[in-house]
């Protein structure tokens, strides 16, 4: 996202310029381990352009955003769809779950995207549109 190359150290100051509330990932992606890793990574390799504009918005002065923080919790919605075989028809089809997943996760994170900005949505909102967006990603 930052355009940085190189090693990357387990803690320090640059996981916090990518969205991460602090400066060790790992207190983020507690609740859904390294899930939440390889969906962030997937969105910003596989979607470069949609990461972009996510990432260009949390930073907005106006609708910024914790950006990791909101990635896990769409990895979440996302376990829970595939816990509830939401997604179970797609991955028949497909024949392959990692794929279905994460499509379902950058779907879920586009959503996010498009209701946040299109709604003027700031952080006082943020409740109510992640709500609204697990309702939405789980019917």
């Amino acid at each position: 996202y930052t355009g940085a190359s190189g090693t990357v150290s387990r803690f320090g100051s640059h996981w916090e310029d990518v969205g991460f509330q602090g400066s060790d990932p790992a207190t983020d992606l507690r609740a859904c381990g390294i899930l939440g890793l390889v969906q962030l990574l997937h969105l910003h390799t596989q979607n470069s352009k949609t990461a972009s504009s996510i990432f260009t918005l949390s930073r907005d002065t106006a609708q910024e955003f914790p950006l990791a923080p909101l990635s896990i919790n769409i990895s979440m919605i996302t376990l829970h769809a595939l816990r509830k075989g939401l997604l179970s028809k797609e991955i028949k089809a497909r024949n392959d779950v990692l794929s279905v997943v994460n499509s379902f996760y950058v779907g879920g994170f586009v959503e996010f995207y498009t209701r946040w900005k299109s709604g003027g949505k700031t952080m006082k909102d943020s409740g109510f549109v992640k709500k609204d967006l697990e309702k939405y990603m789980l019917n």
